[in-house]
């Protein structure tokens, strides 16, 4: 079996699909991944093990060590099986498509530095875990405070930390933070202070940048997010999701990783005047918007199975590779240097499993308290026995004074008048929000989840934020007693 040349270096530069049409089996890129889709690094799958995959008839399929027997029809001869793919998997914070496309030429650049395949895998926050769990995985690349929660359970070892600084693009000084914000209408926040009672979207609970830092911010500002405001809406990835929430009026305020508003506004796909930031910071060195302190950026590390010398191959790569090479261009990334402190992020997460903080008693203050309110007590049970006491002697008199009433009341004698009931006072209508009053028009008409989404266009996550907010303003219990209620008022 002949080898058949590997494609040039220069084949998928460049290429948003990445299509090869020679000898190879292709794999090519396709929009609206979802994650966990795999894409190897150079775009193909190696001959023999598309013959593999196929089950030829001749080819042993049991490894033995790095290499495995083929046989042929004239007797034995020792082939050297193809090296086995190294696992990338990368989080996808802006979707699979993007995250593909973003790191696809990093596999390439890595399988050539190695000589070895390279099979990249974008995947979500769960996904990631799930992966390493199952020992699925060799390399993850991800942000740092995903990075920290990974690096005990799945003993990872950090190898090298991303650089985002590229010339002609915002400074960022390799580090990101996150942005708090709303839109840009009259009725919107105006501040942190004012997001308490409000509703804010994020990734989920356990998301570093799309989360955990504005937590850690808010906290900072006196504001318990799970306590103080109305609801957070966790809505995943893509990050943009969140964006065209708080813009379509669906929540009151977002909290993004910074880059995701300008990234929008740069494609198109919102105008910049329709957010305003919440506890805007100026940060020498670092250009985009932000709300809150700056973390070290992402970083990539070692699962357990992978060994030393491929560990250290590696790190050595990604700390070689040009700021011109094609790989930092296509991932708009300014190449690789040694992993940073992780002592605030591991702050961060720290204070994410803290109680909320406590009202600042002081001991002389509540001891004189405690020793009034004793005071009290004492008074208002001397002036009980007073009052019972002067009660018990004036049953006693009127009883002995009164007249004896008649046995039996006159036969037309009119009934006491009963006091009369006050006037019920009018409950006034809840107030809604412009996209609560819509989704309350289609309970009313019957329409079930999936059909409000599509007709408003959001996800039904969201609709069902929705309804469980009318549901608690009307006070019902279900969506029936919702639409009988609303159709009464």
């Amino acid at each position: 079996m002949s080898e058949v040349p590997r494609p040039e270096e220069g084949v998928f530069a460049n290429s948003p699909a990445f299509p090869y049409t020679g000898p190879y089996t292709g794999l090519h890129m396709v929009y609206d991944l979802p994650p966990g889709t795999v894409l190897m690094g150079s775009g193909v799958r190696h001959p023999a093990e598309a013959a593999r995959e196929a089950r030829v008839p001749g080819i042993d399929q049991s490894p033995v060590g790095d290499t495995a027997q083929v046989r042929g029809d004239a007797g034995d001869a020792a082939r050297t099986q193809p090296p086995v793919p190294l696992q990338l998997g990368v989080l996808a914070p802006r979707g699979a498509e993007a995250t593909l496309s973003r790191w696809h030429q990093t596999a390439i650049y890595l399988e050539r530095r190695l000589g070895r395949p390279v099979e990249l895998t974008a995947l979500s926050l769960d996904g990631l875990r799930s992966a390493l769990e199952a020992e699925r995985l060799d390399l993850v690349l991800t942000n740092p405070g995903h990075f920290v929660d990974l690096e005990g359970p799945y003993r990872l070892a950090p190898m090298a930390t991303l650089a985002t600084d590229r010339p002609g693009r915002p400074a960022t000084g390799n580090r990101f933070g996150s942005v708090i914000f709303t839109r840009a209408t009259d009725d919107a926040p105006r501040s942190l202070s004012d997001l308490k009672g409000r509703t804010m979207a994020a990734v989920s609970p356990s998301a570093f940048g799309g989360y955990l830092i504005a937590y850690h911010t808010l906290r900072r500002n006196g504001i318990d997010p799970e306590r103080d405001l109305e609801n957070i809406v966790y809505m995943g990835f893509p990050q943009s999701g969140i964006v065209h929430a708080v813009i379509d009026g669906e929540v009151d305020a977002g909290t993004v990783r910074t880059g995701i508003i300008e990234d929008m506004v740069a494609s198109g796909q919102i105008a910049g005047d329709e957010i305003r930031l919440l506890n805007a910071l100026r940060i020498p060195g670092f250009d985009p918007m932000v709300s809150t302190m700056l973390f070290p950026e992402w970083g990539i590390g070692a699962a357990p199975r992978l060994d030393p010398e491929t560990r250290k191959r590696v790190t050595v790569a990604l700390l070689e590779l040009p700021l011109h090479h094609r790989a930092a261009v296509a991932g708009n990334y300014g190449g690789w240097h040694t992993p940073m402190p992780d002592s605030l992020v591991r702050e961060v997460l720290a204070e994410r499993h803290q109680p909320a903080p406590a009202r600042p008693w002081r001991i002389p203050a509540l001891v004189s308290l405690l020793a009034f309110l004793l005071v009290l007590a004492g008074v208002a049970a001397v002036l009980l026995r007073h009052r019972l006491a002067r009660s018990a002697g004036a049953s006693l008199d009127h009883h002995a004074t009164a007249p004896r009433a008649a046995p039996f009341p006159a036969e037309h004698a009119s009934p006491p008048e009963a006091d009369p009931e006050p006037p019920a006072e009018a409950i006034p209508a809840p107030q809604l929000t412009r996209r609560e009053a819509q989704v309350l028009a289609m309970v009313r008409q019957g329409l079930t989840t999936k059909q409000i989404a599509r007709r408003l266009g959001i996800s039904p996550k969201t609709v069902e934020f929705h309804r469980g907010h009318l549901i608690r303003k009307y006070d019902v219990r279900n969506s029936v007693e919702l639409a009988a209620k609303a159709a009464d008022a």
